[in-house]
């Protein structure tokens, strides 16, 4: 009987010896999975993050829209050959960064959101060979319609302060160059046949000459002057009119 018991208590340890360096094989595995899931995980984010700041820089409009008042007061020509060329740079550059990080090594959730900024970003470099720059009117969109809603102070730019205010004066400015570009190109567009139906800008034209006043006072680019608050010091108020 002693014999036996010793026999299974020896059997029993043997077993035992075997299996810690097995079981710690796997939680030392189990651990470095997670450190390659977390390192991987925290390059997304500062891939993500990066391109988003980036992105805002190159489309301040966006910014604005979204309530990120840095660029209030910028208006680039984003229908110019070179910001179209900064666009693309943005995406190739972000799709070789985010090719770089291992998906096999990220959780579901992580995953999923992987292939849908690297499929963005794919779909942006596919649609840059596209001359769309060269039809910038159609009859849902315009650029004069989107600045004049942003003028109206009734859409995203904001008018709560004489900042604000000096903010959108910065960025109308920048206005004409906009419009003299986009003339430009829908010229190269008639040149090379690439232009829109005639029905669809018949329906916009009348769009862009609704904003066409002879009084200023008329314009809806006047109307946050018309209605500036009162809590903007009077010398901040004659200026801004």
């Amino acid at each position: 009987m002693i014999k036996k018991t010793t026999l299974a208590i020896s059997l029993s340890l043997l077993m035992a010896g075997c299996g810690q360096p097995q079981q710690a094989g796997q939680n030392a595995e189990s651990q470095k999975s997670t450190i390659k899931q977390t390192s991987q995980t925290e390059q997304l984010k500062e891939i993500y993050n990066n391109y988003f700041d980036e992105q805002l820089q190159l489309n301040p409009l966006l910014a604005t829209y979204i309530g990120d008042d840095r660029y209030n007061d910028q208006l680039p020509n984003f229908y110019s050959e070179s910001h179209r060329t900064s666009s693309l740079q943005l995406e190739t550059r972000y799709l070789e960064q985010v090719k770089k990080i291992n998906a096999e090594q990220l959780p579901r959730a992580e995953r999923i959101s992987y292939e849908i900024f690297k499929r963005n970003r794919e779909l942006a470099i596919e649609g840059a060979q596209y001359p769309d720059h060269l039809i910038p009117i159609n009859q849902f969109y315009n650029i004069a319609g989107q600045l004049a809603m942003l003028a109206s102070g009734t859409s995203a730019q904001p008018f709560d302060t004489a900042e604000d205010y000096r903010a959108w004066a910065s960025r109308m400015e920048k206005i004409p160059r906009l419009f003299d570009q986009a003339i430009e190109n829908m010229k190269k567009g008639v040149e090379q046949d690439i232009v829109q139906p005639r029905v669809l800008i018949e329906k916009a034209i009348p769009q862009i000459e609704a904003q066409i006043t002879e009084d200023v006072t008329e314009s809806i680019f006047w109307r946050p002057v018309a209605e500036l608050p009162d809590d903007i010091a009077d010398t901040d108020a004659e200026a801004i009119r």
